[in-house]
């Protein structure tokens, strides 16, 4: 089924507008609905398509958090790229953080401070060119077809 859901949200994020209930429901993809009250917690995981909506006057509080990991690390990386690619302004500042998680390296993996430093370049590459070394190259570390880091393979 989940293969099935992004084929169909993948032409259609960022949504325009609605999710088109009625299609979700005839596809039969799950659709959680629900009303948060004054101190509920809502947690959805990584990649998960979800729509918020006021019903009425509300302060809209949010925060994207998850473990310091590498596969966290990536999924947010590739979300960022999604999103940029499609003209989507991020509300997580990536590159910010991509460039502290490279120069900050204790606590987190040689391989997670890796992947910043080259998403962080290939970011910086693709607003200031001339301000990237002439020697790297982000397919030097990332398999196009796995989109995962080549020293993870070692």
């Amino acid at each position: 089924m989940g293969l099935k859901l992004l084929d169909w949200c993948h032409p259609l994020i960022p949504f325009p507008g609605s999710l088109y209930l009625e299609t979700l429901y005839s596809e039969g993809i799950p659709v959680y609905r629900f009303i948060q009250r004054p101190g509920d917690l809502v947690w959805i995981n990584a990649g998960t398509v979800h729509w918020v909506q006021a019903i009425g006057w509300c302060n809209n509080i949010a925060w994207n958090v998850g473990p310091l990991t590498a596969r966290q690390y990536q999924l947010a990386a590739e979300r960022y790229e999604f999103n940029r690619l499609r003209g989507v302004k991020s509300i997580v500042p990536m590159i910010h953080f991509s460039w502290q998680l490279a120069k900050n390296k204790r606590g987190t993996s040689s391989f997670l401070s890796t992947m910043g430093e080259v998403f962080a370049l290939h970011w910086t590459a693709t607003a200031h060119p001339s301000a990237v070394p002439s020697t790297f190259r982000l397919s030097h570390w990332v398999h196009e077809d796995k989109g995962r880091s080549r020293k993870a393979d070692r």
